[in-house]
């Protein structure tokens, strides 16, 4: 496998990380799992990218953290 086709592969799989990941936010542990692959794609990787891609997890993670916040808080609202 030549080095461009090796690197389509790696970017697709992390894409496909990140959208699984942002897929399930809705359970509480994989909202925090997402918070945390987020947080290693900004800092681990130096690539344009995946920083982007980690800012997307992390702004993803934290808007549900929010939304669902509010719906289980209200009366009769979302139930575990």
């Amino acid at each position: 496998m030549n080095e461009k086709t090796k690197n389509a592969v790696i970017k697709t799989l992390k894409i496909l990380i990140a959208l699984f990941c942002l897929g399930l936010s809705y359970v509480r542990i994989i909202n925090l799992i997402t918070l945390i692959v987020g947080i290693i794609y900004i800092w681990r990787f130096k690539g344009r990218f995946e920083q982007f891609l980690g800012w997307v997890l992390v702004f993803g993670s934290v808007a549900m953290t929010i939304v669902f916040s509010v719906l289980y808080s209200k009366p009769g609202g979302m139930i575990y």
